[in-house]
């Protein structure tokens, strides 16, 4: 009897202790992990007990069955949420992707002349359908439409044979007007291959004694370049000019008078080999060709737009000296007021008409006037200057430098003389220097005391030779004008 006694005993303790072990638990697990869920606004809050055990951020191993994860949003959403500015409720798990470009592209990058290239269009986002444009830049030119809006997201174009690299646009437009593009570039594959690619001379014409500059210029094979130049005069034998050197400038001196041939010879980094040829003249005087003003139709008075038309004619400008004495001379007229003579200043205006063996001439403002009107009106960006006042040897420099010169003499350098005498409308009291004439002078020797001009009075095409002395002599006598072109 008291043997059952402890038994029952042992069993009820064993049942209290079971009952404590399983509150225990119950208590440690609503303790340490407890959480609150707030349906009305939708927000879920986690609260989790600061003796949790966290995973190493060493990775040393230890562990908890309450890992912690990095806090990110992982869809959050409201019931509530207003309206997108594009028209979709935020509310659906489908969110709007920005629009964006994705990869648009040429087939080709580099293409032969006149081949096929084709455009893609890769654009996503946004608000679908998309509209497709495509531009087309060629070199010193603006952007140029190659089609309308379409919805093609391909489009073929042919690569122009005249250009050597084209940039093309490829442009979108989604559904809500936002405009996105991608530029690609297609060059020539003529630009890969090492070739010469402008190679020149700063002149074809030089002074005897005054240097040539050469500019080497080249592209594609590889690089670095090496250069050697070298020079002959006529067919006589080539001659270096310095030794080897990776410098595409060179400046070569070319002492004596003559034809000359200049050659660069370009190797690049894989031995590959290009030769350029290029011609200099060496001479005392530049090639101008003269006109003769009274070739028909004659002008008996018009030696300066005559000469100015030969000066034209050395810079490849093709206009001839009745054209500038009708559209581009400012002419005036003498006239007899009370008895006393009125009229223009020649130094802005011709006095008189060309056309008219009755008539003066003008002097360096005025011709400065009638080239620049000319040279505006074919759109050049050369510009005539006057530049009276100059001594004579100031005028040999630019002759030095391959530039002629429009300079006042006389006729056949005969003695300067006055004539008539009258006055402009605003008082200045001109006086006609008798004999006046208007030259290019084209060259000098020093050696021969000559120079040489284009002289209208001629009729010939070459240039006259004059002594230099007394020519310097009139042209001080004629006020020491003169004009160029720059």
């Amino acid at each position: 009897m008291k043997n059952m006694e402890i038994d029952v005993k042992n069993i009820r303790l064993v049942i209290l202790l079971v009952i404590f072990i399983i509150m225990c638990v119950l208590f440690a697990h609503s303790y340490g992990s407890a959480y609150s869920l707030k349906t009305e606004d939708a927000e879920v809050v986690y609260d989790t007990e600061e003796s949790s055990a966290m995973e190493s951020s060493s990775g040393n191993g230890s562990y908890s069955n309450h890992t912690e994860e990095s806090f990110a949003d992982n869809g959050t959403y409201s019931k509530h949420a207003k309206e997108s500015s594009a028209g979709y409720d935020s509310n659906s798990n489908h969110t709007e992707e920005s629009f964006a470009e994705d990869g648009s592209y040429a087939d080709h990058t580099e293409a032969e002349k006149d081949e096929d290239i084709v455009l893609y269009a890769k654009f996503s986002g946004g608000v679908k359908p998309y509209e497709y444009k495509y531009y087309e830049r060629l070199p010193g030119e603006k952007w140029k439409a190659i089609c309308e809006y379409t919805d093609e997201q391909n489009i073929s174009v042919k690569f122009p044979s005249e250009y050597d690299r084209v940039r093309y646009r490829i442009e979108a437009r989604d559904a809500s007007g936002k405009i996105l593009h991608k530029d690609v570039s297609v060059i020539s594959k003529t630009m890969r291959e090492f070739s010469d690619c402008g190679t020149c001379l700063n002149y074809s014409f030089r002074y005897v004694g005054t240097p040539v500059t050469v500019y080497a210029k080249f592209r594609g094979g590889k690089t670095p370049y090496r250069y050697q130049y070298y020079y002959k005069s006529g067919n006589g034998q080539w001659s270096a000019a310095g030794g080897v050197t990776d410098s595409g400038y060179k400046v070569i001196d070319l002492s004596s008078e003559g034809e000359y041939t200049i050659r660069v010879t370009a190797t690049d980094a894989d031995g590959t080999k290009i030769t350029k040829d290029m011609n200099v003249k060496c001479s005392y005087y530049m090639p101008v060709r003269n006109i003769c003003q009274y070739s028909e139709p004659s002008l008996p008075t018009g030696c300066e737009v005559t000469a100015l038309a030969s000066y034209l004619g050395y810079y490849g400008f093709d206009v001839s000296k009745n054209v500038i004495a009708d559209k581009y001379l400012p002419k005036g007229k003498l006239f007899n007021s009370n008895g006393k003579m009125y009229g223009p200043d020649p130094l802005t205006i011709f006095v008189g008409s060309p056309e008219s063996v009755n008539s003066f001439g003008c002097y360096g403002k005025c011709i400065e006037i009638t080239a620049n009107r000319y040279l505006q009106s074919v759109n050049s960006h050369q510009k005539a200057k006057d530049i009276s006042g100059k001594e004579f040897s100031e005028l040999l420099s630019y002759i030095m430098r391959g530039k002629p010169v429009i300079v006042w003499t006389t006729m056949g350098l005969s003695q300067t003389v006055l004539t008539s005498s009258w006055q402009t409308t605003y008082g200045k009291t001109i006086t006609w220097k008798g004999n006046e004439h208007c030259v290019v002078l084209a060259g000098y020797n020093p050696d021969r005391k000559v120079v040489y001009v284009a002289d209208p009075m001629k009729d010939t095409a070459s240039l006259t030779e004059y002594s230099y002395d007394l020519f310097r002599q009139r042209y001080d006598e004629q006020g020491k004008n003169a004009v160029i072109i720059e």
